[in-house]
């Protein structure tokens, strides 16, 4: 296996952008859901924006420079710059920000996590595309937000995220697209790009779809990355990662009927992975990375039963044992290369 892609979202629910390599800060990739637009609430605490509300949101375009952060949106007459901030964990930008204001927003049920206003200017850029008042936040120094502190997540003491829904990385796997848009294909719907998924990291040649349902432990490059949480779905998944429109119900349908988790009672598709011991900063993950499975499960995640269709490679040892015919299979995969891997713009 090898990684065929590295993307990182650097304000939630807006667009990605496409490196040839990342370096990781104390966080997850440098960047990453290191801000969030937010609104106020009937709370204390600041509610947080994304798509399944504020569909625009998936509009914004975003670009990395060597000082800047550049946003651009269709809907919007200029961009939006704003100065690239330290990597979180910087000991010289925590004794910066010490006596800096801080906002709370709330990130799903981490309540009053701390985060830095933007200004007005980038306020009125988000206000104006979306309709509605809101502030552009980017995560503080400190306090840190810790993952273990959510309620159902296993996961190191010390392990810390910005604003990312739960662990610092999310892995997803071009096999399993495959399989789901062989599924989508034969039931008539169109398939859908990685892009629908959001994934920071991008692996080719699986030896199986879903192969990564019973992996512990994987090493990428010179990182190891451990398995976290099943990436739980929601109709994020059904929206255009360009226009923020909603062609169908479509993946989300599809993977109801045989993705879903039995205690969520929700669908999942990749999986969340952190960094294996500490320190966590100063890796590097790069496109063409080679990726080696260190620890396995004997059996699949217990949390569902995955049940392979017939066009899906069952890997048994060292063969994969094809349900149907091959070429049933290959007809599939014409059907749907065009749009397995989408670019991001």
């Amino acid at each position: 296996m090898h990684v065929a892609g590295v993307f990182v979202y650097p304000v939630k629910s807006c667009g990605a952008v496409a490196l040839p390599e990342a370096t990781l800060d104390e966080c997850g990739l440098l960047y990453d859901r290191r801000w969030i637009v937010a609104k106020k609430s009937k709370g204390d605490n600041m509610a947080m924006l994304t798509q399944r509300a504020y569909p625009k949101l998936a509009t914004v375009r975003c670009f990395l420079t060597s000082t800047h952060l550049e946003l651009r949106a269709p809907s919007q007459a200029v961009p939006l710059r704003i100065p690239l901030p330290a990597p979180l964990g910087d000991v010289d930008a925590q004794r910066a920000e010490a006596n800096a204001t801080s906002t709370k927003v709330d990130v799903w049920d981490a309540v009053g996590v701390s985060g830095i206003d933007e200004g007005d200017v980038a306020a009125q850029w988000f206000s104006s595309l979306v309709n509605t008042p809101v502030r552009m936040l980017r995560k503080s120094q400190s306090p840190p937000r810790l993952v273990g502190e959510r309620p159902g997540k296993e996961a190191p003491d010390d392990l810390a995220v910005a604003f990312p829904d739960s662990f610092p990385l999310s892995v997803a796997s071009q096999e399993s697209l495959r399989d789901l848009n062989s599924r989508l294909v034969r039931a008539g719907h169109d398939p859908v790009p990685m892009d629908r998924f959001r994934p920071n990291i991008v692996l080719a040649r699986a030896p199986a779809p879903h192969a990564e349902d019973t992996w512990v432990s994987m090493k990428v490059g010179g990182l190891t990355l451990r398995a976290g949480n099943p990436c739980l779905r929601c109709v994020m998944t059904t929206m255009d990662q360009e226009t923020g429109e909603r062609p169908s119900a479509q993946p989300l349908a599809l993977l109801k009927q045989y993705r879903m988790h039995k205690e969520k009672k929700r669908p999942f598709f990749a999986w969340y992975y952190y960094v294996d011991a500490a320190p966590r900063a100063g890796g590097v993950v790069r496109v063409g990375d080679d990726v080696r499975v260190l620890e396995q499960r004997r059996s699949a995640y217990p949390g569902y039963t995955y049940t392979p269709d017939a066009t899906t490679p069952v890997v048994v040892g060292k063969q994969a044992s094809w349900g149907v015919a091959l070429a049933s299979a290959t007809v599939a995969a014409a059907a749907t290369a065009a749009m397995i891997l989408r670019p991001w713009k």
